[in-house]
């Protein structure tokens, strides 16, 4: 395990550090020839939408005034999800 130079870690860092240990652990597997890894595709596949709380607060707040809001962000949410690359690039990888 890493250890962080006498700085208090918050939950959040704390998780962040367990998942690069845990990738870490995964890449010296694969090397290993114990595991096979995922491929980039495989990964988009999985992806999951998670909202900022920024967002999060604006679409509880513009709920209260568009009710349906929230059903009509389904579809997008469900098309993002299925299609991560959909829309037009705006440069640099974007």
């Amino acid at each position: 395990m890493i250890e962080p130079a006498s700085k208090k870690l918050t939950v959040k860092e704390k998780e962040i550090l367990d998942s690069i240990e845990e990738s870490v652990h995964q890449v010296k597997l694969h090397r290993e020839g114990k595991i096979k890894l995922k491929t980039m595709q495989q990964l988009l596949d999985e992806l999951k939408i998670h909202y900022t709380d920024v967002f999060a607060k604006e679409l509880k707040h513009l709920a209260k005034k568009y009710p349906s809001i929230k059903p009509d962000l389904a579809p997008v949410i469900d098309q993002l999800q299925r299609t991560p690359k959909m829309g037009t690039p705006l440069g640099n990888d974007c």
